[in-house]
């Protein structure tokens, strides 16, 4: 087994775990009242009330197992959440601040003569009827505001506070320059910050995916250095490279131009748009790759918990979304590309809508989405010897 072939392994069990997870998260939640409507001839199991994992164990002593891993998974998440919910409670009351606030160091966007877009806030999900209207997929990050092709905070970046560019920068002047206008302002990076944009100003030589693009704005000194600044003021090394994401998401865009639209995997990724730079700042305009795919998972146990959507239904999406990773995944590795974060987190998907039977009060979900990978700032692309070598 070559080193792409075997760190693509790699990603893809913890993808499983990941998937698995999730899937049985609400299993967990329903807890003994799915065992206890069971038919009386059978003994309730209110450590797995679906049968997940009859249908992958025969031991006792895994069966067990699996079940504190799933426990530990759902115990995590909803800690998350909470953290997330009170960060953004924070960040409501702290937003507008002058770098005199308690809550700035040194690296904020705030500067005494310089603004900042104004975030727009996402709206509310709201369901609709399937010949006319569809529902919105919710935000791009379980406990901050949509933020496509950006990492979800993890235990390693907790406590990192948000660097802005050096000096006053206008970037409404700059992006207007190139065509685009601020929409609203995604997220703040480890190295900067993440913005959507709408093209106003479609230019012939360049391949856009859309009317709106993701713009990542990356600080040119803490590249150099590999480094982010944490909320006390000291610096910490990170992997990510602004550089390499944009040689592998130019690599994996163009690789399979020539074929037909339906035939290709770049599909499946958050293409490359363009590049460029200023003094201060590198800039990586992506395609706009929709909404979180975490949180349409969220969003749809939700509605099976509910009882108005149907596990049928739901496990016929399931199946095409891990589909659509599965060839992603196969199309990397072919170009001796690992991603080396694969995780629901860094996975987008566009049309991920639900829909209403306006006669039946029945919901739906509409299949006809594509998920689309995100994030490729730890991701690694090896020569064609490294690849047969091995590791």
């Amino acid at each position: 087994m070559n080193m792409v072939e075997t760190a693509n392994n790699i990603d893809a069990t913890a993808l499983s775990a990941h998937y698995l997870s999730n899937l049985s998260l609400q299993a967990l939640e329903q807890g003994g009242s799915s065992a206890a409507a069971a038919p009386q001839h059978r003994r309730p199991n209110h450590t797995d009330p679906l049968g997940l994992m009859q249908s992958t164990t025969s031991s006792a002593m895994e069966k067990s197992r699996i079940a504190q891993v799933f426990h530990s998974f759902a115990a995590k998440v909803k800690r998350k959440q909470q953290k997330g919910n009170e960060k953004e409670k924070e960040r409501e009351r702290g937003r507008g601040a002058s770098c005199a606030s308690s809550r700035c160091t040194v690296n904020c966007f705030h500067t005494a003569d310089s603004t900042t877009p104004k975030v727009a806030s996402p709206p509310a999900p709201a369901i609709s009827s399937p010949t006319s209207t569809t529902v919105a997929s919710s935000n791009h990050s379980k406990s901050q505001p949509s933020v496509p092709n950006s990492k979800s905070p993890s235990p390693d970046t907790i406590g990192v506070s948000k660097p802005s560019m050096n000096g006053a920068e206008n970037f409404e002047a700059l992006f207007a320059s190139k065509g685009y206008q601020i929409v609203s302002k995604l997220a703040d990076s480890l190295q900067g910050r993440v913005y959507r944009c709408k093209v106003v100003n479609a230019r012939p030589e360049l391949r856009y995916h859309g009317d709106t693009v993701v713009i990542k704005a990356t600080r040119k000194d803490l590249h150099s250095e590999g480094t982010t600044i944490l909320e006390n003021g000291q610096k910490k090394e990170i992997q990510e490279n602004i550089l390499t994401e944009t040689d592998i998401l130019q690599k994996l865009t163009f690789a399979d131009a020539h074929l037909k639209q339906k035939e290709r995997c770049s599909r499946f990724i958050t293409r490359y748009v363009e590049f460029f730079e200023n003094a201060h700042s590198y800039f990586l305009v992506m395609e706009d790759g929709g909404s979180d795919l975490f949180e349409y998972v969220v969003r749809c146990h939700g509605l099976i918990r509910q009882g108005k959507l149907d596990r049928k239904e739901w496990r016929l999406v399931c199946k095409k979304i891990f589909r659509q990773i599965v060839q992603v995944m196969s199309y990397m590795n072919e170009h001796n590309i690992c991603h080396l974060d694969v995780s629901l987190e860094n996975m987008l998907i566009q049309n991920g809508t639900v829909l209403q039977n306006l006669n039946t009060g029945k919901l739906s979900l509409n299949r006809a989405f594509t998920v689309k990978f995100c994030d490729f700032g730890l991701a690694k692309s090896f020569a064609s010897s490294e690849a047969e070598a091995g590791f």
